[in-house]
């Protein structure tokens, strides 16, 4: 399908609407079917050590972006796609990423928040100050429709994937791999449905107006007080002058 043209959020859908299930039944996402185009083992071979521990102690699981050698092992199973298909995808799904440009960084995050209440995902939204993920509902319809979703920063969310999967820093292939979906609970609570079944609660916290401010913003709001502060001494000087030229 992919390579007929299809995207991979129409491929999803496809899925989805002629009832083939996830492995927990659940409805397609574009990166579950991202996820499988870029997958070797499909085809056979298989890469040794994508993943290591930091520590015999911490036991971080974190992914190896060359701090240990990688081992590459070619026809290691019997494969369900042929290679040349699968390197011909492979081949396209480069030439579209790069003709996009650089992508964001939490594009992972796409489809996999929901709202519990209305059934709908949370989309991402660039507001003034940051760019946060609302209920689909609530950003199409307003609060009226779905009175107990809430806006989640988008930095709030990606601390709550890091503290929940005990990383360093956001791995976006560890947390699709790990994490099936992610209900978006009144209470500021944040409801992680991982791919083995398991859940877990994070409570996250309304930042402050002062936490929200960016040091560029900052500046910004500082010279926007000095030119609003010059522009009126300027105007008041000028209405000084014109008094002046009233009385002589």
């Amino acid at each position: 399908m992919y390579l007929a043209g299809y995207g991979i959020q129409t491929i999803a859908n496809t899925l989805t609407a002629e009832g083939y299930p996830t492995v927990f039944g659940g409805d397609w996402h574009p990166y579950k079917v991202g996820a499988i185009l870029d997958n070797e083992k499909y085809c056979g071979d298989l890469i040794l050590q994508k993943t290591y521990r930091n520590n015999h102690i911490e036991k971080k699981k974190l992914r190896n972006t060359g701090q240990l050698q990688q081992v590459f092992i070619e026809d290691d199973h019997e494969a369900i796609i042929k290679k040349d298909v699968f390197r011909t995808v492979a081949e396209k799904r480069q030439r579209r990423s790069t003709n996009k440009g650089v992508r964001r960084e939490c594009t992972a995050l796409t489809g996999m928040i929901r709202c519990p209440y209305c059934g709908k995902n949370y989309r991402r939204k660039s507001a003034a100050r940051c760019i946060k993920w609302c209920c689909a509902t609530f950003n199409t319809k307003g609060k009226k429709f779905c009175p107990e979703s809430k806006m989640i920063p988008e930095d709030t969310v990606i601390e709550a994937v890091c503290a929940v999967l005990n990383l360093d820093e956001y791995d976006e292939r560890e947390f699709l791999d790990c994490v099936d979906h992610i209900d978006a609970c009144k209470g500021n609570t944040l409801r992680f449905y991982f791919t083995d079944g398991s859940t877990q609660d994070y409570l996250w916290a309304d930042r402050s107006r002062a936490e929200s401010w960016t040091p560029e913003m900052r500046e910004s709001a500082r010279n926007h007080a000095k030119r609003r502060h010059t522009d009126g001494r300027k105007e008041n000087n000028s209405n000084s002058t014109d008094k002046t030229a009233s009385l002589d």
